[in-house]
This record gives C-alpha cells, structure tokens and sequence, in this order.
C-alpha cells in the first residue's frame, strides 16, 4: 500500500502544545530594532538656545487597558517629540509624534516600561532627555509557556535569556527558570519574533511567529547552548522570489496577492556560513511548506540547490522550489522556509500572501472519477504503569495517558482506466453525517492510478465511543470530483487488565489454583459494542520453564472462550461480571508443592500490546473496516517476569 502521510501544521501539539525549531546568533540591539539608541543621539546643535526639557512626562494604562498612555507638557518652539523607551542597558528611540501624547501599543500585559521624551526642533536640534515615567498593564490575559531545550540532547537550558519583539521592538527580556521554561500572556493573533540566548553563545531564534490560542506552548532548541565558548551564525533569509516560467522572477513581497498561475516556481536566496544541503529525512536541509485555509503541503524539497562559496568566506545558497502541482491552493496562503546547514544552525522565516485564480468548478475531465474508500482501522491505545510489583496498580482509567488514530485507506481512480492529473484528496469529517469539516489534505506530484492510498486522522479531539463519518473528493488545477459516499466508524475506548488472584508473592493451599484476572470495563462486554477480545494466558516456573502457553478469543455473541487457532469452546473459563476465571484443575493442570510460579494475561502471539478488544464494520452488507483497543497490560524487567505475578504452591497444599 502506498501512503500519503497525514499533513499536519507545523503549529501541532502533543498534549496541547506546538513545536518550531531553529538556530542563530543574537545580534545587538541596535541591529534587532534598526532604531537608534539614546546614547548616541547628538547633542542640540546650538546649546544658548537649546529646546527646553520636556516636563510632567507620565505614564499610565489607557481605559481599555490595549496601550500605555505616554503624556508630558508642551514644549515652546518644538516641532516634534521623539519617546524613547527603555530596551535593555539603554533607551531605544519608539516613535515620532508632534503632539505631546503617545499611545504605546506595542507592549506586553505584566511588564513595566519606562520612557524618556526628547523636543525636536528645525534648527535647533533635540532637548536633552526628560525625567523617566514607569507605566504597566496588569496581566489578564492566559499564560503561554516558551520553553528553552539544547539541541543536543534535549536537556533542559536554566537562566537563559529569551527576548521577545514585536514590530521590531523588544517587549521584555525574561531568564528561564529551572525547568528551562517562562511564562508571558502571549496574544492570539499578534505576531512575535523570540530569542534565546545565554553568554553570549549559540542562540535560538523563532522569528515571526503568529500566535493562533491562548495557553500555548512555544519551543527554541539552542544548538550546544550548554557548552562553554560555543557560538554559531544562523542562516539568513535574503530574497524570495516568483515565476511562472523558471526563468523571469519577481520579488514575493508579503501581504501581496498574486495569481495562482505566476506561482509555479519559488526561488530563495540565503546566506549562510556553512554549506547547506537539500533535503534529508523529513525537515532536514533546505525545505519550504506552504499552508492555506484550505490545505497543506508539507516539506517540498527544491528543484536545483546551489551553494556559491563568496568572498568572506560565506555561501549564497540558491534553492528552486517547483509548486506547478500545487495549483488548488487558494486564499490566504503561508510560506514557510526552512534551512538547516551542515553545522545543524538554522532559519526560518514566514512569509504570508494571498493566492487568486478561477472559482474551482466540476471538471469534466474528473466526472468519471468518484473517490471510494477502501477499509479502515482505528485503534486506541491505553498505557497502563506499573507501580510496585506487589500491587501491580495501573493507574486509574481517568489518569492514564491515552491515545488513538484511524487509518483510512482510499482510492482516486478506480473507474478510469488512464491515470488522471490528481493533485489533491480532501477529506472531511463529521459526527452526524449532515455537517462536515475540512480535517486535511493528501497531495500527489505525480500521475494517480489504482492503487489504494492511506490517510492518518490523529486528531486529539476525536473521541472513543463517538461515530464518525469520512468523506472525500479528489481535485486538480481545474476542478474537483463530487464527494465520496461516507464511511462511519467508532473509536473502541481504552481498558485495563487487572491481575487479581494468586496475589503477586502469595502462598497457594491447592495444587490446582484460580486465575481470576479483571477488565476495567464492563460495557466493553457487550455484543452491541465489540465483536470480542483476545488474550493469552501463560503459566511459567521460575526456571522459564513454560507450564501453559495459550491463545484464546471470547466471542461478544455467544459469550464463549474459544481457542484462538481453531475457534472451538474451551470449558476452563468462566465469566462473571467483568471477572474472568481459568481453572487449573479443568484445563488439567496440576501445579507441584513448593514450587514457585509466576502467571501472565498476554496479548495473542507475544503482541506487545497485550489484550485487544476489536470491532468490525459494514455498510451496505460489506466489510468496510474494523477498530481495536489495546492495553500494554504487561512489562518488561523489574523484580517480576515481564510483569507477571509470582505465586507458590503450599508444601501440603490439597489436590
């Protein structure tokens, strides 16, 4: 089977959280803001008849609480104001204004800042700098994390220090706490560029960064930040360009709009101080990915990649992207550049502009072509932790890490004998079969013939328990299919197995004891659910020696134990509740005194992910797919085996 991976936006979270990498050398401040600093300003130019100090300059919140309120008495003969405010280990020049009054809105909720004020006047020159008015914002607004990691390793970075600017201004500097991490009330739909830096060594850098949610998390891997007397220079970005053609190229100027049909090439220009490489293993290199409202592409690698060594020893690296089979995309659209050079030091940059073309239509090229789904499987995942070997406690149902994905396996062409110029596959997702929402996009550069693709729906949101209906439509530069019919499914949820009797180091009385082992939970035993479960039961001495080694399935519909290879009923189980009971005797298995054993519920053939509730699917009286759950019931090492319970059989225990 052939895949197409699930596209995910780089802004993707594992417990709610995102993550974007990348490497560069802080530069001083002047050159992070290109405004000049106070210190350096000149002196009036006639000082008998310098401008007076600007007086009573305060400082104070605006009554929505979006700006600080900068204000200071009118000074005679001046032509304008310059506000400075404080960036570090001096004052940086914030605006220009005529009137004696300045809304500051590039500020952060929580932070103090403090402003000077200088008159400026044609002929005069500039007053000396005015007394400092403090103002501050209280923090309302949710906490985001960014968090400070060394590239090599991951290791937490303790008291480094992370800027964060916006419009070019620095809004605070903090030093990361013990878990390498701070908190700042970042504000969902501002843009800011953060970095990391600690004694003046290797610096991460997240440049232009949109914030889309409250509560965040923002990650900055600084390459070797731990080792004393390391630095690097990143990468940097120095034009993008556009063509239709590979030949005539114009600048990409963001926020432009441009035409779907001029965007068949991208060409982008770095320097760097180290050879970059195309692409290697997933983001590794030099890569672009463009995102819309609409779809993703993730990682296209270039055409042609150059790297012209120049004069001081730095390298002018030319990457040539090919987009001419993405031409579906539509709308808002952002480019996204990624260049890793050989060193691992980084950049990136985000660059947003709008895409227009004709209204996608039905294309009658594709009318023949109605998207099918192949089958399905969705699997849940319930990762059981073992406390103490004498307990075996697994963590509650509501406190245990749980994941799940469905894979969906579908095909574009399966009417058309010729292949087609299939660019796209959307797929959409919905709990009631009426309302469906866009959950992603599968892109193809090639030609699309019979084969079965897949889709990967890993959706933190998904729910066990919940149906969901899929559908999906294939696209081109000119059109689209219709809609696929819909295929539902239902996420099993996650379950435990708890071992319950011969207690873990107990002392049996009979040669013939009872296993009795417990599922979490007892709805999962219904045939309107599941179609059944499996499980291996193992018996073994304290030698390795294997006593009892078996597979077994319960079937939901007649609630019977079956052996797993030949499905025929096996009499030694026996079921009450969700209490699940072998006997020894039955089975015909007779334990020696004083021995010591230990016993095991396994998953089916070794599986390593121990008991499996499954599920099977139909629509229209065919088999469309199936669904599992699993539960790592049992583990590897400590003082029991893999897990396993020990027990003894009592010197004159009975028969």
């Amino acid at each position: 089977m052939k895949k197409v991976a699930n596209h995910r936006s780089l802004y993707s979270r594992a417990g709610k959280c995102f993550s974007i990498l990348f490497i560069c050398l802080l530069s001083c401040l002047t050159l992070l803001t290109g405004c000049p600093v106070a210190s350096e300003l000149p002196p009036p130019n006639n000082p008998q008849s310098a401008l007076a100090v600007p007086q009573n300059i305060r400082a104070a919140m605006d009554e929505p609480g979006n700006a600080i309120v900068i204000t200071w008495d009118a000074v005679p003969n001046a032509g304008s104001y310059l506000i400075f405010r404080e960036a570090g280990s001096s004052f940086v020049q914030l605006a220009e204004t005529q009137l004696p009054v300045y809304y500051d809105t590039i500020i952060m909720q929580g932070i103090q800042y403090r402003y000077k004020v200088q008159a400026r006047a044609a002929g005069i020159g500039n007053s000396a700098f005015s007394e400092m008015a403090t103002g501050f914002i209280p923090c309302t607004s949710p906490m985001s994390t960014i968090m400070v990691l060394d590239s090599i390793g991951g290791t937490i970075v303790e008291k480094a220090m992370v800027d964060v600017m916006e419009s070019g201004f620095l809004l605070c500097s903090q030093s990361t706490d013990n878990r390498g991490e701070i908190s700042l009330p970042l504000v969902p739909g501002k843009t800011y560029s953060l970095t990391a830096h600690k004694e003046g060594r290797a610096t991460a850098r997240l440049q232009d960064i949109t914030i889309k949610e409250t509560g965040c998390c923002l990650t900055l891997y600084c390459h070797n930040l731990g080792m004393r007397g390391f630095s690097v220079i990143a990468p940097e970005v120095k034009s993008i360009a556009y063509s239709n053609d590979n030949q005539v190229y114009q600048p990409l100027a963001p926020g432009s709009t441009l035409s779907v049909y001029d965007f068949y090439y991208v060409s982008v220009t770095v320097k760097s101080w180290n050879i970059i490489p195309d692409a290697h293993s997933g983001s590794w290199g030099f890569v672009i990915n463009l995102d819309s409202d609409t779809a993703q592409s993730d990682y296209i690698v270039p055409e042609t990649l150059d790297n012209k060594k120049e004069a001081d020893n730095s390298y002018l690296v030319t990457a040539v992207f090919d987009l001419s089979t993405y031409l579906f995309m539509n709308g808002k659209v952002r480019l996204y550049i990624t260049a890793y050079d050989l060193v691992s030091n980084r950049v990136e940059c985000i660059v947003p502009f709008s895409l227009s073309s004709a209204e996608i239509i039905h294309d009658p090229d594709l009318s023949g072509i109605i998207p099918k789904w192949g089958y399905f499987y969705a699997e849940t995942f319930g990762n059981s932790l073992e406390t103490t070997p004498t307990s075996r406690g697994f963590l509650p149902y509501e406190d245990t890490a749980v994941s799940w994905v469905v894979y969906l396996s579908y095909m574009v062409n399966d009417t058309q004998e010729n292949p087609q110029q299939i660019r796209k596959v959307d797929f959409y997702r919905s709990t009631d079969d009426l309302s469906y929402t866009y959950i992603g996009s599968s892109n193809f550069r090639g030609l699309v013939g019979k084969s079965s693709y897949q889709f990967i729906d890993n959706d933190s949101l998904l729910e066990p328990g919940v149906k969901y209906y899929y559908k999906l439509a294939a696209s081109n530069a000119a059109g689209s299919t219709q809609l696929s019919p819909a295929v539902a499914l239902k996420l099993l949820p996650p379950f435990h197995v708890y071992l319950d009797t011969p207690g873990h180091n107990t002392v049996c009385p009979t040669t013939a004891p009872a296993l009795v082992f417990t599922l979490s939970r007892v709805d999962l035993l219904n045939s309107e659910f599941i179609y059944g479960f499996e499980f291996s039961l193992e018996i073994m001495e304290m030698t390795g020696k294997i006593i009892f080694k078996k597979d077994f399935r319960w079937d939901a519909y007649d609630r019977q134990f079956k052996s797993y290879e030949d499905w025929l009923r096996v009499a030694y189980f026996t079921l009450s509740g969700n209490k699940i009971a072998f006997n020894l005797q039955t089975a015909g298995i007779t334990l020696e005194r004083g021995k010591t054993y230990a016993w095991n519920i396994r998953g089916i053939k070794n599986d390593y992910y121990g008991v499996k509730f499954y599920n099977y699917f139909f629509q229209d009286n065919e088999f469309t797919g199936f669904a599992f759950s699993h539960n790592t019931n049992y583990l590897y090492g400590g003082d029991a085996a893999n897990g396993a319970y020990y027990f003894s059989i009592a010197h004159d225990a009975a028969d």
